[in-house]
This record gives structure tokens, sequence and C-alpha cells, in this order.
């Protein structure tokens, strides 16, 4: 039997170089641009790399403009925010109680566009009254984390909730997933590689910092 690994297949947004956030011309502009860099017959006298570089485009843009693909891609554990803190000591429960439930409720589980943007102003208020309450700028990152248009917003409040409380874990991960959205590779990974500092055995910070490492040449 084989022992050779299959080969692992980049991240499309890296091969074109566009950040999650690109709109649908911004992808279509940069695979064109990409394409005159790589295109085989412009490369001569390295045919068989541009060849690789060519096919390697191809596929990324097939997938990132196709609506389906580019959503089923967007949904992998590597792309999502995660909702809650990480517990060093996960209990098994067979049903969550009432309580629970309130408690996923305001962490951002389960929410309506329109109820988040409600739970969002409900924590701007609880930062007047406690402005170095890192679970408070967690809870107002967490609110608005899936709406692009308030990415500066979400990474400021994942940032205040790291600077008050160095160990939060998943104000770090999350971060790094803003960070990832934005296309700044850069704070991404130094995001992700404080998570493994707190919690080495972290599947998800293991995963994207492997991506990252991947599409580093």
């Amino acid at each position: 039997m084989s022992t050779e690994k299959a080969p692992t297949q980049r991240d499309p947004y890296r091969v074109l170089g566009v950040p999650p956030m690109a709109s649908e011309s911004e992808i279509k502009k940069a695979y064109r641009n990409k394409s005159k860099e790589y295109h085989p017959d412009l490369n001569p006298d390295i045919r068989i790399w541009a060849d690789e570089k060519m096919k390697e485009l191809v596929e990324a843009y097939n997938l990132l403009s196709d609506d389906e693909k580019k959503k089923a891609y967007d949904m992998t554990f590597h792309l999502q925010y995660r909702r809650e803190r990480k517990k060093k000591k996960q209990k098994k429960e067979v049903k969550k109680s009432f309580m629970d439930k309130i408690s996923d409720f305001f962490q951002g589980k389960g929410q309506s566009k329109k109820s988040a943007a409600k739970h969002g102003k409900g924590k701007k208020k609880e930062i007047e009254y406690n402005p170095k309450e890192a679970e408070i700028h967690y809870g107002l990152g967490v609110s608005m984390c899936d709406n692009n248009t308030f990415i500066n917003d979400t990474i400021d409040s994942f940032k205040k909730a790291t600077l008050y409380d160095p160990e939060h874990l998943e104000s770090h991960y999350n971060l790094g997933i803003a960070y990832y959205r934005k296309g700044e590779w850069g704070e991404c990974t130094s995001c992700f590689q404080k998570v493994l500092k707190l919690d080495p055995a972290d599947e998800g910070a293991k995963h994207l910092l492997t991506v990252l490492k991947e599409d580093s040449y």
C-alpha cells in the first residue's frame, strides 16, 4: 500500500489572491490578471510550472464563480466563526436545560439578523457600564460577525476582548477568522498561533495554519 499523501487542494481565495469578502466582479478581475501572469504561452521557459499554476487557477475560479460551490466551501469549519467559549472540561449532556438554551441565544446561536442587531445594541449599552469586560466585547463581536459590512467593527470588538482577557480563546480564534475573511493573512496567522499557545489541541487553528502555510509560496 502506498504511503504517499494525496495532494491537498489549495485555498481558492489564496490562489486568486482575493479575500473571502471579495465580490463577483473582484473575483473575475483577479482571475483575468492571474491568467495573464501564469498563461503557459507567456511562460515558455517554465511551461510545466505555468501549466500547473493555470490548472490551479482555473479550478479556483470555477469554484468561486459558482454560487452553490462557493457557499459550500465557505461553510467548511475553517471559515466559520465559533459562537461560544471552549471549556477545558467538556460535559456530555443528553438534553439542554432551559437555561442552556437561553445562554445559547445570548451567545449568538440561532439568532435572526434582526434579533442579532438588537442583541448588538444591548451589548453596546453593557460596554458603557463595563468598558473593560472582555466577555461583553466578545459578545458584541459575535453579534456582528456574520455581516461583512461590519467587519472592521467585528475585528475591533474581538481585539478589545483579547486586550482585556489575553486568554480568551474564542476571541483570538474569531479574530483570526475575521482577518481571514478580510484577506489579512499575516494577522490571521498570528491569531491562530496564539490560539494554539492557549490550546495546543485546537483542531480548527491547526487546520487553518496548515492552509496558510501551504499557500505561503
